[in-house]
């Protein structure tokens, strides 16, 4: 809601850029910047921290889309086992099975793809459907493999 006409913009409120709502200028509802742990230099951020929180996810899962893509486009854009290729099932697998290593190593979590970018596509990855990355997970076989089917006829 705009302010209204002809009343002056009090300095212990804000209202957030984003939701419109008017909140209190303290650390409760908005970042506020410091020189020092004494020092505030003001409200540093223009949206509310809810709205703040909603920027943050919406830009955290577009870095991590578009690492994705990059590193699909090299390792291949389908699963190296069933072709599947539809972006949202495709995952990356490490070949010699070392994710967890590495996982444990460099506190990679959900951001296998952005390691991949930055370290120019270690040849260690794979693109797998996630099915099929379940399946071989910890040495097993997967369903799709041409000698499993062959050995349940």
């Amino acid at each position: 809601m705009p302010w209204p006409k002809g009343k002056p913009r009090a300095k212990s409120i804000k209202q957030c850029a984003k939701c419109n709502k008017i909140f209190p200028r303290t650390t409760e509802f908005f970042r506020i910047g410091r020189i020092a742990p004494t020092q505030f230099i003001g409200v540093k951020s223009s949206l509310c921290r809810s709205c703040m929180r909603l920027e943050q996810n919406r830009w955290s899962r577009e870095r991590d889309a578009h690492f994705k893509r990059l590193a699909l486009k090299h390792y291949g854009q389908y699963c190296a086992c069933c072709k599947e290729w539809r972006i949202e099932f495709l995952t990356l697998d490490h070949i010699d099975g070392s994710g967890g290593k590495l996982r444990k190593e460099n506190w990679l979590g959900r951001k296998t793809a952005q390691w991949a970018v930055q370290n120019r596509y270690p040849p260690v990855l794979r693109t797998l459907c996630w099915n099929c990355h379940m399946a071989r997970n910890g040495g097993r076989v997967c369903p799709h493999d041409k000698s499993f089917i062959r050995s349940i006829k």
